[in-house]
C-alpha cells in the first residue's frame, strides 16, 4: 500500500467520523435532549456523614428512554461514504483527465480540418500546453493532492508526447531522430518525477512510453541503434528495482525484450550485439527476480535471455561461437548462485519455501548450457557428442560432492550418464556405467554422505535397461558365457551383489522401543527403504540376474556346438534342469548358514520350478537316457535338500537350543 492510498485511507474514516457524530447530534435534537457543556468544578473536602441504619426502602430507577437508531448515509438512500469518496477521487479524476484529452483532440482535429492552426503552431502549442498542464499537476501535488497532481503530470506528458509524434509522422516538422529522442527524453523526464513523487502508475506509463517511442514513430531503421537504445534505457530505468515497483518492473523487462527480439530477427544486426544485449539483460533481471522472488520477473528473463541467444544463432548461422557459449555460462550464473545461497532447489528444498519455480529453472539451465557449449566448435561437437554432457557435468560435480548440496550433484550425475550413454555405444557403455555404480556408492563411504547410493541405482538400472537393448541385437554368433554380453551381464550380477552386501551404505535408524509398525502407521521411511527393502531387492536381482542368465547361456552352448539340432536341444534341456536343481540347493544351504527364511523359501521355490519342468516337459520330450539324468539329478538334490530340512530340525528340538 502506497502512501496516497493510506493518506485517502485516513481521509475516509475522518470524514466517516464526522458523519457519525453530525448524525448522532441530530438524533440527540430529535429527541429533546439538549446537551449541555460540560462544567468543571473545583474539587472539594469530603463531608463526614454520621451513619445511620440501612435504609429499608431500595432507590427507585427510572428507565431510560430507549436508544433511537442511528442513521447511516446508506440507511438514508445515498451511497456509503467510501464509494462515494472512491467516485468523487478517482473515478471523476479519471474521467476528467480523459475528456480533456479528448476535447484538446476535437478541438485540434476541428481546428486543422478547418485551417485554422498551422501544422507547426499545431504541434508547438500541443507540446506548450501539455507541460502547462503537468507543471500545473506538479503544483497542485506540492499543496497536497498527491494522487490529482500526478495524473495531472501524466495527462500533460502524454500530450506532449503526442505532439511530438505528431511533428514526425504527420507532418515530417522533425527528423526521426530528434523525435525519437525528445520523445524519449519526455518519458524519462516523467519517470524521474513519478519517483520524485513516489506514484508507481505515472512510472509504469512513462516506462512504456520510453520504450514504445521506436514502435510508435514506425520507420524501420538500424536494429543495432534499436538494441542500443533499449538497453541505455533499460539501465537508466532499471534503479526502479529499489523501489520494490513490482508491475513497472515486470514492464520494463516485458519491452525490454520484445524489443530486443525484434532487432535479432533482422538480418543487419550483428549477433555480437545480441548476445551482450540478452547475456546482459537476462541476468540483471535474473538477479533482481532471484532477490525479490518475483514469479514473473524470473520467468521473462530466463526465458527471455535464452530464446534471444538461440534467435541470434537461428538467424545468423555464423554467428560467433564463443561469445554464445559464454552467453551460456553467464546466464547460468544467477542460477548457479542463487542455488548455492538458498535452500529452493528440490531436493534439498526447504518446506517454507516460496515455490517451485527455482527448481524448474535450475534442472532447465544445464539442457540450456548442453546446447551453448557447442556453438564454439559446433562440427568439432558433432563429431564427439559425449563432450558437451561432460563439459557440463564437472561443474556440477565439483559444486555437489565438494559440499553436500544434493542438487548439483543430481545433474552432475545425470549429465555424466549422458556423456557415458554418447561415448560408448553398444556394450561398452553397460560396462561404463557399472563402474559409475560403484563409483557413486564408493563416495558415500569416502565421504559420510547419503545420496551417491541413489545415484547408483540408478546408473545400475540404465546399464540393465541397455544391456537388454543390446541382446536384441546380439545375434546368434558370438560364444556363450564369454562375449562381451556375457561379461557385461556377470558384471552386472556382482555389482548388484556387491552393491547388497554394504557398497550401498546403510544408515542405522534408531530402533524403536516397541515393535516396528508397517509404513502405513507411520513408520520411518528412510528405515524401511535403506536397511530392509534395498539390499534386498538388489540380492534379489543379483540372483535373478545369475538364475537366467546362467539358463539362457546353457541353451545357447549347446545350439552353439557341432551336435544336430535335437540332440542339442536334449542336451539343454538336461543342463538347464541340472542348473535349477544345483541353484536351488545353493539357496537352502546359504539360507541355512545365514539363518535367512526368505532365501530358504526362494530356494523350495526354484526346486518346485524344476520339479515342475522335469514332470511338464523332460519326461515328454527328452530322450530315454537324458530323461533318466534329469530324473535322477533331481532326485539327488531333492534328497540333499530334505537331508538339511530334518538335520535343521533335530537341532531345533534338541534340549538346550
Amino acid at each position: 500500500m502506497t502512501p496516497d492510498d493510506r493518506l485517502e485511507r485516513l481521509e475516509r474514516r475522518l470524514h466517516d467520523l464526522e458523519a457519525l457524530v453530525l448524525d448522532l447530534q441530530a438524533a440527540l435534537k430529535a429527541n429533546g435532549v439538549v446537551t449541555a457543556p460540560r462544567v468543571i468544578t473545583k474539587p472539594t473536602t469530603p463531608r463526614v456523614v454520621p451513619s445511620h441504619p440501612a435504609s429499608l426502602v431500595e432507590p427507585i430507577s427510572t428507565p431510560s428512554p430507549a436508544a433511537t437508531p442511528v442513521a447511516r448515509p446508506s440507511d438514508r438512500g445515498g451511497l456509503a461514504v467510501g464509494t462515494e469518496q472512491w467516485f468523487g477521487q478517482r473515478g471523476l479524476l479519471a474521467a476528467g483527465v480523459f475528456l480533456l484529452i479528448l476535447a484538446a483532440g476535437y478541438f485540434l482535429k476541428l481546428a486543422f480540418d478547418r485551417g485554422w492552426i498551422s501544422p507547426l503552431l499545431r504541434c508547438a502549442g500541443g507540446g506548450v500546453f501539455g507541460l502547462t498542464v503537468a507543471v500545473t499537476g506538479w503544483r497542485v501535488h506540492e499543496r497536497g493532492l498527491r494522487t490529482y497532481g500526478a495524473a495531472l503530470i501524466g495527462c500533460g506528458a502524454a500530450i506532449a508526447y503526442l505532439a511530438v509524434w505528431a511533428a514526425v509522422r504527420l507532418y515530417d516538422l522533425l527528423p526521426v531522430t530528434v523525435g525519437l529522442s525528445t520523445m524519449a527524453l519526455l518519458s524519462v523526464a516523467t519517470f524521474g518525477l513519478a519517483r520524485v513523487v513516489n506514484v508507481e502508475a505515472l512510472a509504469a506509463a512513462a516506462a512504456l512510453g520510453a520504450f514504445l517511442a521506436p514502435l510508435v514513430i514506425g520507420q524501420s531503421g538500424n536494429p543495432n541503434v534499436l538494441l542500443l537504445y533499449s538497453f541505455v534505457l533499460a539501465a537508466g530505468l532499471g534503479g526502479v528495482a529499489q523501489k520494490r515497483w513490482r508491475l513497472t518492473t515486470f514492464l520494463i523487462g516485458l519491452s525490454f525484450f520484445t524489443l530486443g527480439l525484434s532487432a535479432a530477427l533482422s538480418s543487419r544486426t550483428v549477433p555480437g550485439n545480441v548476445l551482450m544485449y540478452a547475456v546482459l539483460g537476462a541476468s540483471a533481471g535474473l538477479a533482481i527476480g532471484l532477490r525479490e522472488r518475483w514469479t514473473e520477473t524470473r520467468f521473462l528473463a530466463f526465458w527471455g535471455g535464452w530464446v534471444l541467444l538461440r534467435v541470434a544463432v537461428a538467424v545468423q548461422p555464423r554467428a560467433q561461437g564463443l561469445l554464445v557459449a559464454a552467453g551460456g555460462i553467464l546466464l547460468t550464473a544467477p542460477i548457479w548462485w542463487h542455488a548455492w545461497r538458498s535452500s529452493a532447489v528440490w531436493p534439498d528444498r526447504a518446506k517454507d519455501a516460496a515455490g517451485h519455480t527455482e527448481t524448474l529453472y535450475f534442472y532447465a539451465t544445464p539442457l540450456w548450457l548442453a546446447w551453448a557449449i557447442p556453438q564454439a566448435a559446433p562440427v568439432w561437437f558433432a563429431r564427439h557428442d559425449w563432450v558437451a554432457p561432460l563439459a557440463v557435468s564437472l561443474p556440477y560435480l565439483a559444486a555437489g560432492f565438494a559440499t553436500p548440496r544434493i542438487p548439483f550433484a543430481v545433474v552432475g550425475t545425470t549429465a555424466a550418464l549422458v556423456a557415458v550413454l554418447a561415448a560408448w555405444p553398444g556394450v561398452g557403455a553397460v560396462w561404463a556405467l557399472l563402474a559409475l555404480a560403484l563409483l557413486w556408492a564408493s563416495v558415500d563411504h569416502l565421504l559420510k554422505r547419503t545420496d551417491g547410493r541413489w545415484y547408483a541405482l540408478v546408473a545400475l538400472g540404465v546399464a540393465l535397461v541397455h544391456l537388454i537393448a543390446d541382446a536384441v541385437a546380439r545375434g546368434a554368433s558370438p560364444p556363450a558365457f564369454r562375449d562381451a554380453w556375457a561379461l557385461a551381464l556377470w558384471l552386472a550380477t556382482a555389482a548388484a551383489a556387491g552393491l547388497a552386501a554394504g557398497l550401498w551404505r546403510r544408515v542405522e535408524s534408531p530402533k524403536p522401543a516397541t515393535a516396528p509398525r508397517p509404513i502405513w502407521q507411520g513408520r520411518d521411511h528412510k528405515e524401511l527403504l535403506t536397511a530392509e527393502h534395498v539390499p534386498a531387492l538388489l540380492w534379489t536381482l543379483a540372483g535373478s540376474m545369475l538364475f537366467f542368465g546362467v539358463t539362457n547361456e546353457l541353451t545357447r552352448f549347446f545350439e552353439q556346438t557341432v551336435m544336430s539340432r535335437s540332440t542339442a536341444r536334449l542336451a539343454g534341456g538336461l543342463a538347464v534342469s541340472a542348473w535349477w536343481a544345483v541353484f536351488a540347493a545353493g539357496l537352502v544351504i546359504l539360507g541355512f548358514q545365514r539363518k535367512l527364511k526368505a532365501v530358504r523359501i526362494a530356494g523350495l521355490a526354484v526346486s518346485g520350478l524344476a520339479v515342475a519342468k522335469v514332470l511338464l516337459f523332460d519326461l515328454s520330450e527328452l530322450d530315454a537316457l537324458y530323461r533318466i539324468a534329469s530324473v535322477f539329478t533331481l532326485g539327488l538334490v531333492s534328497l540333499g535338500v530334505a537331508y538339511l530340512y530334518h538335520r535343521h530340525a533335530k537341532a531345533a528340538e534338541a534340549p538346550g537350543d
